[in-house]
């Protein structure tokens, strides 16, 4: 299971205050059978619907190959496009890590390195999103 670190935005329309929110997900790759789990950890009193995002199915691209998800799509600040929602994703576990220095060819590793050394942090506020 690879598992994968990102948010996405969200609008909000009935406040003034804000214009749109991040909502962080757990993005979980199941290897066995190209399956998807997207989970939103729960805060307690934000008045927003959280836990399991989608539930664990086959999530075909949208990109009208009509293609599952490979370990190949995913990558470090990329986006990614599931069900009508564009997913950034920020960082990764560690399991992970070791499975792309071990399983994918030398201009992947490359990449997913550079990638990993810029881009893995936890963004701290908003400012730290949007490019």
């Amino acid at each position: 299971m690879l598992r994968f670190y990102a948010y996405f935005k969200e609008s909000v329309v009935e406040s003034r205050l804000e214009n749109f929110r991040l909502r962080f997900v757990t993005i979980f790759y199941f290897l066995e059978d190209y399956s998807i789990m997207i989970t939103e950890s729960k805060q307690t009193n934000s008045g927003i619907p959280q836990g399991a995002f989608l539930k664990r199915q086959m999530a075909l691209k949208s990109d009208g190959s009509n293609k599952p998800f490979s370990p190949d799509d995913f990558c470090i600040g990329l986006d990614i496009g599931i069900f009508g929602r564009q997913f950034r994703i920020f960082d990764c576990d560690q399991f992970t890590r070791d499975f792309y220095t071990v399983s994918c060819s030398f201009f992947d590793k490359l990449r997913f390195a550079v990638v990993c050394m810029n881009c893995s942090f936890k963004p701290s506020s908003v400012s730290d999103l949007i490019r």
